[in-house]
């Protein structure tokens, strides 16, 4: 059971586990807020990514404007209600953005490779769980 207020309220029809097959040059593993930023599921609930470079600003909501984004090396963040990077992310799944910023924020895991999605599984589930990480100076 989730504990109360810690996410939006149940969807009616559940969030997909990964994208199709078909689509082009996917986010990597570990981006769990790429995957959702393109998933039409969280996309319908307006959790997007957002493309900055170039000049231009450009709202990413599937697969396709991603892969071009990152073929033109474009900045991304994830984008919600007018908030970029974790104050999207903390708004959207309604975390302190501390919380937010330990889950998602690849620096936060202080490993000598790249978080895979089982590291950033295994925080959401302890969140879950009741867990909030502490400020560190």
């Amino acid at each position: 059971m989730l504990p109360s207020g810690l996410f939006p309220p149940p969807p009616l029809e559940a969030p997909p586990r990964m994208l199709p097959r078909t689509s082009p040059r996917p986010p990597p593993p570990d981006c769990a807020c790429g995957w959702a930023g393109v998933s039409p599921w969280f996309v319908k609930r307006g959790f997007s990514l957002m493309s900055v470079g170039r000049g231009t600003t450009v709202l990413i909501t599937n697969p396709a404007q991603l892969h071009t984004a990152l073929a033109q090396r474009f900045i991304i963040e994830p984008a919600y209600q007018g908030l970029v990077w974790m104050a999207a992310v903390s708004a959207f799944f309604q975390l302190d953005y501390c919380t937010a910023d330990w889950l998602f924020s690849p620096c936060e895991y202080k490993l000598d490779r790249s978080p895979e999605a089982e590291d950033v599984a295994v925080r959401i589930e302890a969140v879950i769980a009741g867990y909030r990480p502490q400020l560190t100076t």
